[in-house]
């Protein structure tokens, strides 16, 4: 209950006046259980930049970076699909499947692999990869399967294949990327997207969100809960040949330490430099940042209202 309920924000240490835009969940609070959407969007954020900086290691000539979805059936109105069984069983099953991809197909020199398995807000079990290697396709990854032994091949969907070699770049609009292997931008965004575990269309990171100012769909807290078990002792991210072995920093930053504000100003008192971290109410926070028409969040999506509405 206490997940997401404050943020760390960075304060003057001369009036104590906190900096909007500053706010942060990294360094709170969090309950780390597979469902939360605080936890979900810390881990998403850490992988992320972890999967940005892998893609500056891994340079094999002729490999690029990909996107790979597979999918498992199901009945969404089916109560023994929505169970905890059901969803175990295709938990593992998603394992399974990937594990033989990889084996059989997927698994050449220099190759990396790095998976996730998350639930849909309906309860749509699929998995999830960023694979650096050769170039493939769904047609190749789908014979795979289709020519294998495996057991439970009819319980096998689709396998989509896109190559991240696109770049955000504002509503509707990609750059395509120049390197050969791929976008890095894309490879981080794409990152984020695959690593929350379960679907929100919100979250604690959607200023909009947390200010009232719009309403989203979530996951039902009963599925919410039911996959918590269903998951318990299960492997839902896995590195795999070059991610596995790639020694990087991807876990204990502390909060703001890249933050260099030695010479920003306070707006309260004008003092230069004298800032610090400390921990606030999310809510209130947020309030206070919108009403003077700033953004809460390092990474929020909060715009200030057109003066014509």
């Amino acid at each position: 209950m206490r997940c997401g309920s404050h943020v760390m924000v960075r304060s003057c240490g001369a009036c104590g006046s906190v900096r909007g835009g500053t706010g942060t969940y990294e360094g709170t609070h969090t309950c780390k259980t597979r469902g939360c959407p605080t936890c979900a969007w810390v881990r998403a954020k850490r992988v992320s930049e972890w999967m940005g900086k892998a893609f500056d290691k891994l340079d094999h000539r002729g490999h690029r970076w990909h996107m790979v979805v597979m999918t498992f059936p199901y009945d969404p109105d089916d109560p023994e699909d929505l169970s905890v069984e059901g969803l175990r069983s295709r938990v593992q099953l998603a394992a399974r499947s990937v594990k033989y991809l990889w084996q059989h197909e997927l698994k050449v020199p220099k190759a990396g692999c790095y998976r996730t398995i998350e639930v849909s807000v309906r309860g749509h079990v699929h998995a999830n990869l960023l694979y650096f290697g050769p170039p493939t396709n769904s047609y190749v990854l789908e014979s795979v399967m289709q020519t294998s032994a495996h057991e439970d091949l009819d319980r096998i969907g689709s396998i989509h294949v896109q190559d991240v070699a696109y770049a955000p770049a504002g509503k509707g609009r990609r750059n395509h990327a120049t390197d050969p292997r791929g976008s890095r931008e894309g490879l981080e965004r794409a990152a984020k997207y695959i690593s929350k575990g379960v679907c929100h269309g919100g979250g604690n990171s959607d200023e909009e969100y947390l200010s009232n100012q719009c309403f989203v769909r979530t996951t039902d807290p009963e599925l919410v809960a039911r996959w918590e078990v269903a998951t318990y002792r299960t492997q839902l991210t896995q590195k795999m040949g070059a991610l596995r072995g790639l020694k990087l920093d991807e876990d204990g930053k502390k909060p703001h330490e890249d933050v260099d504000d030695s010479d920003v100003a306070c707006g309260g008192c004008g003092v230069v430099g004298e800032w610090g971290s400390k921990v606030t109410r999310a809510e209130e926070y947020v309030f206070d940042c919108h009403t003077l028409g700033i953004p809460a969040l390092v990474t929020g999506n909060w715009k200030e209202r057109p003066p014509d509405g």
